[in-house]
């Protein structure tokens, strides 16, 4: 179990280093307002991951508390990225 939770911790890491190295500014209102909301998911599933790793490996059963949202986390903080750079106007300049 420790090992699984090792490769979780790892994607949470990965995603923040793409985001990290991919991310430009959106000036528009609600592009901005998803930019920050996929960020702020992704920083939460992040440390919810760590959270997993020292709490559910113990646990019998198959009950995650911490790793589906985690999951889900991080699939929806991503998603709230691509759609915040879709249709972006190319005449703007990347910050």
């Amino acid at each position: 179990m420790f090992r699984s939770r090792h490769i979780y911790i790892l994607l949470a890491g990965l995603i923040n280093l793409g985001l990290g190295a991919y991310l430009s500014d959106r000036s528009q209102g609600w592009r901005k307002v998803l930019q920050i909301a996929g960020s702020a998911l992704v920083i939460i599933a992040s440390l919810l991951m760590i959270a997993a790793f020292f709490y559910e490996p113990p646990i019998e059963g198959l009950k995650r508390t911490f790793t589906l949202p985690a999951i889900l986390g991080l699939v929806f903080g991503v998603v709230c990225h691509v759609l915040s750079g879709l249709r972006q106007e190319k005449n703007q300049p990347p910050v």
